[in-house]
């Protein structure tokens, strides 16, 4: 009776072991695709109700287009502090660390399309 409590035991902890597998399995992507990018700005404008921003001179792990422009919404406080940090950057010549939330921007100008922002860090 013991063997049959253990053996039922083993294969609750392997069905437990691959779920916990499989839910790691469908969050990475999730989380692995965001972009980032460190570089330069080389333009900051608006079109179509938001503030894009192109970088330069860095390295692009971007998940839309080259991976090295960003979309940032110019009505939310958050969005308006980027668009402060963005303009500082490009005024002092700064480098940037940008970091995109993974989701490409409806209706980007740029080809391939332009990342959400979800976080400017100005360097130096």
């Amino acid at each position: 009776m013991n063997f049959k409590i253990e053996s039922l035991d083993t294969k609750k902890n392997k069905r437990v072991s691959l779920l916990f597998i499989l839910a790691l399995l469908v969050c990475m992507p999730m989380t692995s695709f965001a972009g980032n990018y460190q570089g330069n700005i080389k333009n900051v404008f608006a079109k179509y109700n938001k503030v894009y921003i192109k970088l330069e001179n860095g390295t692009a792990k971007g998940s839309c287009g080259n991976g090295d422009s960003f979309s940032i919404d110019p009505v939310s406080d958050y969005g308006k502090a980027m668009i402060a940090i963005a303009l500082t950057a490009k005024t002092t010549g700064k480098i940037v660390y940008a970091s995109g939330e993974g989701t490409c921007a409806v209706g980007s100008p740029f080809s391939g399309g332009s990342e959400i922002l979800s976080g400017l860090d100005l360097k130096g």
